[in-house]
């Protein structure tokens, strides 16, 4: 079965440094997965002349337009928000794992996601419920003594 173009850039942004400038990182997520700018435009419907603007770093991208590149490119809308540096992640209130995990489960396919996010909200909300849980737990338990642990 065939990688559809847009997933490859999906795959291919996981090598890249996280440090570059966003025109730079865009260039190379584009040349990697093979994608031209008229590519992208018929992928996500931003002009191809816009692209070409984001990959020389003439504009700094609009988070409408981001937004529509980001779903039509099947990435995480808020990765490329910081990437473009039109917001921070502290903006997001995202801790860098939690960005990581997105990352991942949006390359998942379609028919997994729904599964892996469940899992992903487990790992995030249902932990910090069984720590709080077990905390709580542990001020109730009596010692051998019969005095209260805590």
């Amino acid at each position: 079965m065939s990688v559809k173009r847009s997933s490859k850039v999906a795959l291919v942004s996981e090598h890249l440094d996280d440090d570059q400038p966003f025109a730079t990182y865009l260039d190379k997520l584009l040349t990697l997965a093979g994608l031209g700018n008229t590519d992208v435009e018929r992928i996500t419907g931003v002009d191809n002349r816009t692209i070409q603007k984001w990959r020389r770093g003439v504009v700094k991208p609009a988070i409408p337009l981001l937004r529509q590149f980001a779903d039509g490119m099947d990435m995480p809308r808020s990765l490329l928000y910081i990437r473009a540096g039109v917001l921070e992640p502290k903006d997001l209130d995202i801790d860098p794992l939690y960005a990581e995990l997105a990352e991942v489960v949006s390359r998942l396919p379609k028919d997994r996601r729904d599964v892996a996010r469940s899992h992903v909200r487990y790992l995030i909300y249902g932990a910090e419920a069984e720590l709080a849980g077990d905390a709580g737990q542990a001020d109730g338990v009596a010692d051998q003594s019969g005095k209260k642990a805590g």
